[in-house]
C-alpha cells in the first residue's frame, strides 16, 4: 500500500501560544492587536505536537487538549488509537498548503505589514512541501498488533497491545517511548522534506545498545561496569540506548507492508526516500545524475513554494505591495540536494 499523501491547510496546523485568562487582566490595559507570525522551525514543531504520541504500555496514545498545544503544555489526554481525535489524525505524507499558512501570517491583522510579509516569504520560499508521519504503531497498529515482536501482552498472554521492539536486541519488553521529533532533512527524488518520528529508548540489561551505552559511561566517569549497571544508578542518572522507530534494521525486520508504505532508508546524514536512492545507482556520470536532481528540486520549488509567495502577492493590495521583497531566482540552499560526494555516501 503507498504512501497516503494529504495536504493540510494552516487551520489544521494548531496555535503555539494559548490563550491566559481574561480574569487575570482585569484592570489592565488593553494590549495591541499583534501578528501571529510563525517561523519554518515553529510551524513543523506545531504539526508534531499535533500527532499522537505513543505511550510505553503500548495501549494507550497521549495527545494535548484542544486549547494547550504550546510549548509549555503537557499531553494530558490518554486515549486509545481507535479514538484519537481527529484533528490528530494525518496520513502518513502529508503536503502542506504554503499559500494558505502563507496567508494565516497576516494574523488577525486587516493589512500586511513589513513583518508579517516577511514571515509570509519566509514560509513560502524555505517550507518544506512534504512531511512524512513516520508513527507506524499508529497509522499501521494492525500489523504491530499480530507481529510477534512488537505485541504487548497481559499476565495471561492475551495480545492487548504493541510497542516498538529495540533495534539492537529486537526486543519491546524494555522500550519506552521518548518522544515525537521532527527529522530533516529527508532527501526525496523531486524535493527535499521532513519527518516527524519517534525516539525510543530501551534499558535491557542483555541489549548489545544498552551494555556498550553502560561501557562508555564508566569509562568517561573512571567507574566499574558492574557499579553502572546497578538498576539504581541506572535509574537515577537515566542511562538508556537511544534508538529511532524508523531506523534501517527495525524496517528491514518488520513485516514487508511496513516497509512498502515507509520507503524512506535512514542514515546518520539524513533520510533519503528509496526511489532517490534507486536512482542514485543509474548508469550515469556523478555530475550528471547531480545535475539531474538539481533541476528537479528547483523546478518543484518553482512551482510550489515560488507559486505560493506570487499567489500571496497577486492578492495582496498594491498599496501594500511594497512590504514584500522580490523573491529570489534560485531555490535556497536547504531546499536544494546534498552535495555529490553525499550522493555517492548513500550508495554504500
Amino acid at each position: 500500500m503507498p504512501a497516503c499523501p494529504c495536504s493540510i491547510p494552516s487551520s489544521s496546523i494548531p496555535s503555539s501560544s494559548s490563550s491566559s485568562s481574561s480574569s487575570s487582566n482585569r484592570g489592565s490595559k488593553k494590549k495591541p492587536k499583534t501578528s501571529n507570525t510563525k517561523n519554518c522551525e515553529q510551524i513543523l514543531n506545531d504539526l508534531m505536537r499535533s500527532n499522537p504520541q505513543p505511550d510505553s504500555d503500548g495501549i494507550h496514545f497521549n495527545t494535548f487538549p484542544p486549547s494547550m498545544t504550546n510549548k509549555n503544555g503537557k499531553r494530558s489526554v490518554k486515549t486509545t488509537a481507535d479514538r484519537v481525535p481527529r484533528r490528530c489524525v494525518f496520513g502518513t505524507k502529508v503536503r502542506l498548503n504554503l499559500t494558505e499558512i502563507g496567508r494565516k501570517q497576516r494574523g488577525g491583522q486587516s493589512t500586511w505589514t513589513p513583518v508579517t510579509a516577511a514571515a509570509a516569504a519566509q514560509v513560502c520560499l524555505e517550507l518544506f512541501t512534504v512531511i512524512y508521519i513516520c508513527i507506524p504503531i499508529f497509522h499501521l497498529r494492525a500489523i504491530f498488533l499480530s507481529f510477534p515482536g512488537t505485541q504487548v501482552k497481559n499476565n495471561d498472554g492475551a495480545v492487548i497491545g504493541a510497542r516498538d521492539m529495540c533495534d539492537q536486541c529486537f526486543s519491546n519488553e524494555h522500550v519506552t517511548y521518548d518522544g515525537l521529533r521532527v527529522v530533516k532533512p529527508v532527501h526525496g527524488f523531486e524535493c527535499k522534506a521532513a519527518a516527524i518520528d519517534v525516539k525510543c529508548r530501551c534499558t535491557n540489561p542483555e541489549c548489545p545498545g544498552f551494555q556498550e551505552v553502560l561501557r562508555k559511561h564508566a569509562e568517561r566517569n573512571n567507574m566499574t561496569l558492574r557499579s553502572v549497571s546497578q538498576r539504581l544508578y541506572i535509574k537515577q542518572n537515566k542511562l538508556h540506548y537511544s534508538f529511532s522507530n524508523m531506523s534501517p534494521i527495525l524496517l528491514k525486520n518488520y513485516p514487508p507492508s511496513i516497509r512498502c508504505e515507509y520507503q524512506l532508508f535512514n542514515r546518520t546524514l539524513g533520510m533519503i526516500t528509496l526511489r532517490l536512492r534507486r536512482s542514485l545507482f543509474e548508469q550515469a556520470s556523478e555530475a550528471d545524475t547531480h545535475q539531474h536532481l538539481s533541476r528537479r528540486y528547483h523546478d518543484h520549488w518553482s512551482n510550489n513554494n515560488l507559486h505560493a509567495y506570487m499567489t500571496i502577492l497577486r492578492e495582496c493590495p498594491e498599496r501594500e505591495r511594497v512590504h514584500f521583497g522580490v523573491p529570489p531566482k534560485r531555490a535556497p540552499k536547504a531546499l536544494l540536494p546534498m552535495s555529490s560526494p553525499n550522493c555517492t555516501r548513500y550508495c554504500k
